[in-house]
C-alpha cells in the first residue's frame, strides 16, 4: 500500500491495522502530494493519496495506472475532492476544518467499506469474534458535527479569501504550494516554501517580532520515512520541505484587521 511519507503517523497505523504493508514514497516538491508515477512504479496495488494542506492529489493517473486509490481528505473537506477514489476518509479533529473534538467519516461507492468500518467500531451484540475498538461519537458530538455542516460554505469561502490576500503579497524568492489558490482547492494550510532553512527560520523569527505566529507544518522527525528508519536519502523532497517550509495562521475566526496585518509584514519581508 502506498502513501506519502508527508501523512500523518496515524494513517501509517491504520495501514498496519488493516493488515496491508505500507510503501512510503517521496511526495512532490512542488504540491506535496503522492506522485502517480512513483506509487504505479513501487509494485503496491493501493494508494492512499493525500491531499497535502488543501491541494488536490492527482487521483485520475493513479487510477489509470491501474492503482486503487483510497483518498485522504482529512484537508480538503468543502473543496472540489472526493468521489474519484475507491473510498475517502475524512477527520474532525481538533485541528480539522471543522471538528467535534474526535471522530471522522468514511465514504465510498458501493457501501461495503462503510459495512466494514461499521462493523469494526462496534463490539458488542456481534455473532462472530474479531479484534474490534469502541470508537463511536457521542449524540453532543454529532450535533456539534452537523451544525458545523452548515457553517461549511462560509468557512470555505473565507479560507479562500484569506489565501488570495496572502498569494497577493509573497516576496520574491518565497514559493507558494503549488495549487493552493486553484478554485477548487480548500486552504487547508497556507504553506511557503523558502530557498532554505537558514532563510525560514529568519522569516519566522521577522513574523513572531511582529506578534504573528507560525508553525513548521511537518518537522523531520514527523516523516513516515523517519519513523520506520528508512534512507534519508530515498526521500529527498520530503526532507528539504520539512526544512524549509513554514505555514502562516489560516483559519476563519481572523478578523480582517489581523489578516492584513500578516499580509502587509508578508509584503515587507526581503530575502538576503
Amino acid at each position: 500500500m502506498a502513501l506519502p511519507t508527508y501523512a500523518c503517523s496515524s494513517l501509517l497505523n491504520a495501514v498496519f491495522l488493516a493488515g496491508g504493508s505500507p510503501v512510503v514514497l517521496d511526495v512532490r516538491a512542488d504540491d506535496f502530494c503522492l506522485d502517480a508515477d512513483a506509487a504505479a512504479d513501487s509494485g503496491a496495488k493501493i494508494a492512499v493519496a493525500v491531499h497535502s494542506f488543501g491541494c488536490l492529489s492527482d487521483i485520475a493517473a493513479m487510477k489509470a495506472a491501474g492503482l486503487t486509490v483510497i483518498e485522504d481528505c482529512c484537508h480538503v473537506l468543502g473543496g472540489v475532492a472526493g468521489g474519484e477514489g475507491s473510498a475517502a476518509i475524512f477527520s474532525f479533529y481538533a485541528t480539522k476544518i471543522i471538528t467535534c473534538g474526535h471522530g471522522g467519516l468514511v465514504w465510498d461507492h458501493t457501501g461495503r467499506v462503510g459495512t466494514w468500518v461499521a462493523d469494526y467500531i462496534r463490539s458488542d451484540g456481534r455473532e462472530t469474534y474479531k479484534p474490534r475498538f469502541n470508537f463511536q461519537l457521542s449524540d453532543f458530538q454529532g450535533a456539534m458535527l452537523r451544525r458545523q455542516f452548515g457553517r461549511l460554505p462560509t468557512v470555505v469561502a473565507r479560507r479562500r479569501a484569506i489565501a488570495a490576500r496572502y498569494a497577493a503579497c509573497l516576496p520574491d524568492g518565497v514559493r507558494l504550494q503549488r495549487g493552493l489558490t486553484e478554485p477548487s482547492t480548500m486552504p487547508y494550510r497556507f504553506t511557503l516554501t523558502l530557498p532554505d532553512a537558514g532563510q525560514r527560520d529568519r522569516l519566522q523569527r521577522a513574523l513572531a517580532t511582529a506578534g504573528i505566529a507560525t508553525i513548521v507544518p511537518i518537522e523531520r522527525f514527523e516523516l513516515l520515512h523517519r519513523y520506520l528508519q528508512l534512507p534519508v536519502g530515498a526521500f529527498p523532497n520530503a526532507e528539504r520541505l520539512a526544512d524549509t517550509t513554514l505555514s502562516l495562521p489560516l483559519y476563519p475566526a481572523l478578523t480582517d484587521q489581523e489578516v492584513d496585518r500578516i499580509s502587509d509584514a508578508l509584503a515587507g519581508y526581503s530575502l538576503e
